[in-house]
This record gives structure tokens, sequence and C-alpha cells, in this order.
């Protein structure tokens, strides 16, 4: 992943201006965003002094009012895939609910919940499968 864009997309590379990337440098480059490591043997105080010559004068965090852009985190990430195989079974579906934590007040509802929604298995429920006459 070394030299892949972490924020945006690859095209957009391309067409980058220099506000752009001071803009960036603004509000990534702070000192929340850092971390300093040595390895090996490494004089603790001579690392520190280093440190502080080199990255001291950062920000603690990006400054009130700069917007940070691309932040924004999905809960779900839908996905679809298509695919035919008239050996597989028929129906093949996943559903998926952001379930409260055990404190929260609509746990117990969600364990009913759970309840009648049940585990569904279509060769166990239905007997139905393409190849097979008797399936309709």
């Amino acid at each position: 992943m070394m030299g892949q864009p972490i924020l945006g997309i690859r095209e957009n590379i391309g067409t980058i201006t220099q506000d752009q990337i001071v803009d960036y440098h603004r509000t990534h480059y702070v000192g929340n965003n850092i971390v300093v490591c040595g390895a090996g043997d490494v004089n603790h105080e001579q690392l520190a002094e280093l440190t502080e010559k080199y990255f001291g004068k950062l920000p603690a965090q990006t400054p009130a009012g700069l917007e940070i852009k691309n932040q924004e985190k999905p809960y779900f990430t839908p996905s679809m895939m298509f695919m035919r195989d008239d050996e597989m079974a028929n129906c093949n579906i996943g559903v998926f609910f952001e379930a409260p934590s055990w404190s929260h007040e609509d746990y117990y509802a969600f364990l009913l919940f759970q309840r009648l929604l049940g585990e569904y298995t279509q060769d166990k429920y239905t007997g139905a499968h393409l190849n097979y006459s008797n399936s309709l």
C-alpha cells in the first residue's frame, strides 16, 4: 500500500493542486496523528530530543474551524454479487442489523426480534432445487 492515496481515488492525483496539498498538511500533520518509535539500541533521550526538534512545533490537533474532509465512515458497505450456478441452492441472502449492546434499552427487544426471525435454511425448510423436477 505504500504510495497509494489514503484519501480519495487514484485518478485525482493528476488534478491535485498546491492549495489542496497545503490544506491537507494543515489538517492532518498534527500531533494526534503522529507516532514516533525507535527500535534496537536507541538512546531514549536522544530520540526524545530529535522528536522535539523536528516535530515539537506541530499543533497538537487540527486547528478549530478547519474542516477535515472525507472522514465519513460507512456503517455497512452494501455489495451485490450475481452468480449463476444450477447446482447451487436457489436463494442466498444476508440481512444485517446494527444490534444494540447488552446494556442498551433495546437489547431485549432485539432478542425477541432475533427469535422471531429464526434461522432459515432453504434445504431444511423447502427442499426446492433448480434441477429437481419435483421442486415446483
